[in-house]
């Protein structure tokens, strides 16, 4: 009974040092797989920003030599739907101006 024990351990001990080397070239694949994704990645990124600096260096020098504006601000916004109800509102006292003006007219005459 000793005798198989042992067997079995040994063999036991056999598969567990075989899984921890499995395990650790899964490990070492994984690592060797995501350096050449990265690099893979990172050339690629570096060409993107090659290209963008030499497209915007490009922009630079076309607008070279060109005049600013001069831009002035404004200090207080307003909704166009304001301004719309604020015309309306003048045009309304416009109105009743008008109206009135011909009443005080004809009541004179």
């Amino acid at each position: 009974v000793q005798a198989q024990v042992r067997e079995t351990k040994s063999q036991f001990e056999k598969l567990k040092n075989d899984v921890c080397q499995k395990v650790d070239m899964l490990g070492a694949s994984r690592c060797n797989m995501l350096s050449h994704s990265l690099c893979t990645y990172q050339t690629t990124l570096l060409q993107f920003w090659e290209k963008t600096a030499n497209a915007m260096s490009g922009i630079h020098e076309a607008f070279r030599g060109h005049t600013p504006y001069q831009f002035t601000t404004i200090k207080h916004l307003r909704d166009p739907l304001e301004q719309v109800s604020d015309s309306s509102k003048q045009e309304k006292d416009v109105m009743a101006l008008q109206s009135n003006t011909d009443r005080w007219n004809v009541a004179a005459q």
